[in-house]
């Protein structure tokens, strides 16, 4: 006989949001246990409330990070708990019975929307909401575009008209100390007189960055540079973009290389970025480095300590070297001198002391004489 078991088939009815609402419509659902009904299991409970992760949560977790970078590592453990979700669940059937979200955004198919966050809401209507994104789209699409056309590269412009300025003419009008001192009177130089016009300079090569559009940038460090840094990193003067022309001979330039360019200039850096335009030649000038062009101004004074460096090397390598046998016959010679000539005056010395002696014994013999006559008187 085989024995026949019967199968229990459980079947929960699923609650309806609609019935939940109706149900809880009079508590208010925050961080804190509340009581209610369950809609699940139709028990009176205190609920018990759990912090989740949203998508809010890692959202603003991205978004303080680009913003602040990496000060937000002990930052984001402070304000964690601030930005999740707090959870009611039944603590009998443990049921989530509602979701207190930081960031309610509305529903698309409403009329009316209403965003809130936290205790605070904003109610407009579908038309305005539509609207307001349109336009921050527009503004970061376009902001991003330009930025890339900045970066990656200029459209092409025509050879412009050539002047004769030089780079000190140009850094004293418009260098970074004019701009600090008045920013409108030096981009105003700028259009005037470098906007759209080609000048020859002479400068050393940082980088060379491949961009979009078959353009590609090079970096140029000018002499005297219009920013010096503590730690010595040169920070490029002109960002100039070339044509695939030149990317033939540019591939064989190195950074230090000297170049003489020909360039017109195109757009003002602002705040100390550098000045954009775009290079039609450039020829390779084969001499050394000098050193004093690219040092800081601590480091050229260290520089210049060198020749006495090597002067005190010298001087101490003199007072260390060995005495030669001739310096030393001399030496004893002249020591065998001074030691005979101070043992004639020791004797010189002895033999005055002796004659001192005697004469100075004469009296004695007087007082002698004198005693023995004394003697004879008495007598």
């Amino acid at each position: 006989m085989v024995a026949q078991g019967k199968l229990i088939h459980f079947e929960v009815e699923p609650v309806k949001h609609s019935e939940e609402i109706e149900e809880n419509s009079n508590v208010k659902f925050e961080d804190i246990p509340v009581e209610c009904t369950c809609p699940f299991c139709k028990e009176d409970i205190v609920t018990q409330v759990e912090l989740e992760s949203s998508w809010f949560t890692y959202f603003a977790s991205v978004v303080l990070f680009l913003v602040i970078g990496w000060i937000s590592c002990p930052i984001l453990p402070l304000i964690w708990t601030l930005i999740q979700d707090s959870v009611h669940t039944c603590p009998r059937c443990l049921n989530k019975i509602f979701r207190n979200r930081r960031i309610k955004c509305p529903s698309i198919k409403s009329e009316i929307m209403t965003l809130k966050c936290g205790s605070c809401a904003v109610v407009l209507t579908r038309r305005y909401v539509i609207t307001i994104l349109l336009i921050f789209s527009t503004i970061i699409i376009l902001t991003t575009l330009r930025t890339l056309l900045k970066v990656y590269g200029l459209p092409d412009i025509e050879h412009g008209p050539p002047i004769d300025n030089t780079w000190m003419m140009f850094i004293e009008s418009c260098g970074v100390k004019s701009y600090l001192g008045n920013p409108i009177r030096a981009v105003r130089e700028f259009e005037d007189n470098y906007q759209y016009k080609t000048v020859s300079w002479t400068g050393r090569v940082i980088k060379v960055q491949e961009g979009f559009w078959k353009k590609h940038f090079i970096y140029i460090g000018m002499n005297p540079p219009q920013i010096v840094t503590n730690s010595g990193n040169p920070i490029p003067d002109l960002g100039l973009t070339f044509n695939e022309e030149l990317l033939s001979q540019i591939s064989k330039i190195k950074p230090g290389d000297l170049l003489d360019f020909n360039a017109t200039l195109v757009e003002f850096g602002k705040r100390g970025h550098p000045h954009f335009g775009q290079m039609w030649n450039f020829t390779k000038l084969d001499d050394e480095l000098n050193m004093m062009d690219v040092l800081l101004p601590k480091q050229k004074s260290l520089l210049l300590m060198i020749p006495l460096i090597e002067m005190m090397n010298q001087l101490s390598e003199q007072l260390s070297k060995p005495i030669n046998s001739d310096e030393q016959d001399r030496q004893s010679n002249t020591h065998d001198s001074v030691l005979n000539s101070n043992i004639q005056d020791v004797r010189e010395f002895d033999v005055g002391k002796r004659f001192h002696d005697e004469t100075y014994r004469l009296p004695e013999s007087s007082y002698s004489s004198m005693d023995e006559t004394e003697k004879s008187i008495d007598n």
